[in-house]
C-alpha cells in the first residue's frame, strides 16, 4: 500500500495491490462482523449491565434515607 501512496508505482502492480487490499479489508470485515455477533449474543454483558443499573438504584435509595 505504500507503493500506491508514494505514487511511484508501476501500473502493472496496481491492481495486484489492489487485490491484496481488497482481500484484506474482506477479512477485517469478517473478523469485526464476528465480534459483533459475539458481544450481541453475550448474555454475561447483559447481566452486568442489569446488575450496574439495580446497584445504582441501590445506592440512590441509600442516600435518601
Amino acid at each position: 500500500m505504500a507503493e500506491l501512496e508514494a505514487g511511484d508505482t508501476d501500473l502493472d502492480r496496481v491492481l495486484p495491490l489492489l487485490d491484496e487490499a481488497r482481500a484484506a479489508y474482506e477479512v477485517c470485515q469478517g473478523r469485526i462482523a464476528a465480534v459483533a455477533q459475539a458481544v450481541g449474543q453475550a448474555d454475561w454483558l447483559a447481566a452486568e449491565d442489569t446488575e450496574a443499573g439495580q446497584s445504582a438504584e441501590l445506592d440512590m435509595l441509600d442516600e435518601e434515607e
